[in-house]
């Protein structure tokens, strides 16, 4: 009979936590099969050289969430799941339903069980009055002081840090402190669609600067600048959404020499840098008097704790801590406590890394299905860019796509300008399972390799 045995656990976090996450993992990818035998606990932790103690909890916890079963003087199987079971089979329907790839989304994963546990320990602390109350504007100290040095650069100074309700509210704080009605701003040919939400709101010119396969390119920037005689620039070098290129080194110095010679003022996102295998210094730490840094915890941690912030150049710090004021008055007490715990006793260390080796399976799949035709593909990410070949029409491919229950991005809602980009963002953490995002990839490949003709009858 065949045995399970961890091919690889995170080293991050609590290590009976990591065993359960490889498990799953490897349930949702098929390395687990249903029937499959454990080792018993004693000979699993040699194996691995952990505690049988650790092991003995891991099963304990596998078993609760349902992925394994265990039978007196038999041992612990896997478990086949529950055919209601969304983590394994989506809808239960006996097809995966409907299926949405354009939202940004990370897999839930652990989250929630560490969220209810954050809940539960805040209710039996003595005092919440202070959590009550109207705070300092630019947030608690201590939370501040938590978040940069979790952090790790000398670009976030937590004297400098001013917390925001997410990346968004920080990006406006800044477009505000930034420009007027009129004014040009210039980011990347395809960007985030909130950049182009608030361009909108405050009736600025946004303008795009062609991009490779390494990022935005420093001479055709430059170019830019000099003929629109912009003062502001957007970028997110790390992950770039929508194209997921990461900005090299030698790019980020350019950029930030351009800056200087221009008198540019940067809005620099960096909410994806946790998935890199290496993380890069980001242009702020090579531009710091004309950077505005933005981070957020809505990638990396849940949507929904809507904590970010923004290091500004220090000149500008007092116009960032008026603009919460103005519009927040305070990014949520509570929030930003349970963000600081989570970081002080390990427990964000642990969910990131349970999210980024499960974007690195997710993107295993993209890589085998549709390898060259995505324009950038690092180990790890949440977005791909699908270029599509020449009988595609990127509206006509998401109309497709939309027929067989799977909503896309299309080119519309990143392309900023008028380049001839013709493809599609496809998002790979909103799927609950990997079995799901599987399945809709399966299908996306389908139609791509299908003429639009054929579309309607691609199963």
């Amino acid at each position: 009979m065949a045995i399970w045995i961890p091919k690889q656990i995170s080293s991050q976090g609590p290590r009976y936590e990591a065993l359960v996450n490889a498990l799953e993992r490897d349930i949702q990818t098929g390395r687990a099969e249903p029937g499959m035998r454990l080792l018993p606990m004693r000979e699993l932790a040699y194996q691995l050289g952990i505690s049988v103690g650790t092991v003995t909890r891991a099963y304990q916890t596998a078993q609760k969430r349902g992925l394994i079963s265990g039978e007196v003087g038999r041992g612990s199987f896997v478990r086949t799941p529950d055919k209601s079971d969304a983590r394994f089979y989506g809808d239960g329907r006996g097809d995966l339903g409907s299926i949405d790839l354009s939202l940004n989304l990370p897999p839930t994963g652990r989250s929630e069980a560490a969220l209810k546990k954050a809940l539960s320990d805040l209710s039996k602390t003595d005092d919440l009055s202070q959590l009550m109350q109207y705070l300092p504007h630019s947030g608690l100290a201590r939370h501040r002081q938590a978040i940069a040095k979790w952090w790790k650069g000398s670009h976030v100074d937590p004297d400098c840090l001013v917390l925001t309700q997410g990346a968004q509210h920080a990006m406006a704080l800044a477009i505000a402190a930034l420009t007027k009605p009129g004014d040009t701003v210039i980011c990347e040919s395809m960007s985030y669609a909130g950049i182009k939400a608030l361009a909108n709101f405050a009736q600025l010119r946004l303008v795009g600067a062609p991009l490779d396969r390494d990022g935005v390119i420093p001479e055709k920037l430059e170019e830019l600048v000099q003929k629109t005689r912009a003062r502001v620039l957007y970028l997110i070098p790390n992950l770039q959404n929508p194209s997921a290129t990461v900005l090299p080194e030698s790019r980020r110095r350019a950029i930030a020499d351009i800056m200087e010679r221009h008198a540019l003022h940067l809005i620099e996102g960096d909410v994806y840098d946790f998935l890199l295998n290496k993380r890069l210094d980001p242009i702020a730490e090579y531009a710091r008097e004309r950077t505005f840094y933005v981070g957020s915890f809505s990638k990396s941690l849940a949507p929904g704790l809507r904590i970010g912030f923004v290091s500004p150049p220090p000149q500008y710090m007092d116009r960032m801590v008026s603009g919460v004021r103005a519009t927040a008055w305070m990014a949520t007490p509570v929030m930003a406590e349970i963000i600081s715990r989570w970081i002080e006793d390990g427990t964000a260390d642990s969910l990131i890394e349970a999210k980024r080796q499960e974007a690195i399976a997710r993107v295993a799949l993209v890589r085998k299905l549709f390898g060259k035709n995505i324009f950038a593909l690092p180990k790890a990410t949440y977005h791909v860019w699908l270029d599509l070949p020449e009988r595609w029409r990127a509206s006509e491919f998401v109309a497709a796509a939309k027929r067989h229950g799977i909503t896309i991005t299309p080119t519309e809602a990143v392309i900023v300008g008028h380049h001839p980009i013709n493809g599609v963002r496809i998002c790979l953490g909103a799927a609950e399972s990997i079995i799901r995002l599987d399945q809709a990839l399966n299908t996306l490949k389908s139609i791509v390799d299908a003429g639009a003709h054929q579309a309607l009858s691609v199963v």
